[in-house]
């Protein structure tokens, strides 16, 4: 049985924001490791819900490079 271990999951929703809330909620099964979803759906709804599920971060595209370089920085620390 071959485990993997993960520090940091960047999750890169390219569809429909639903799709990507079930995605994250697989993901949170299996893995406790701090997750940061980019998507571009971005509204208050859609940020409260990913927050509530326990993602560590959100930010809608388009976004700023060095903006969420340092959001995966504070969240490493």
């Amino acid at each position: 049985l071959l485990v993997h271990s993960f520090v940091f999951l960047l999750l890169v929703v390219m569809m429909r924001i639903n799709i990507g809330i079930d995605s994250f909620k697989a993901l949170r099964v299996t893995h406790q490791s701090a997750v940061f979803m980019l998507t571009g759906r971005g509204s208050e709804l859609d940020r409260g819900v990913v927050l509530e599920l326990g993602a560590d971060d959100f930010l809608p595209k388009p976004f700023n490079d060095r903006e969420l370089v340092a959001r995966i920085r504070a969240i490493l620390r």
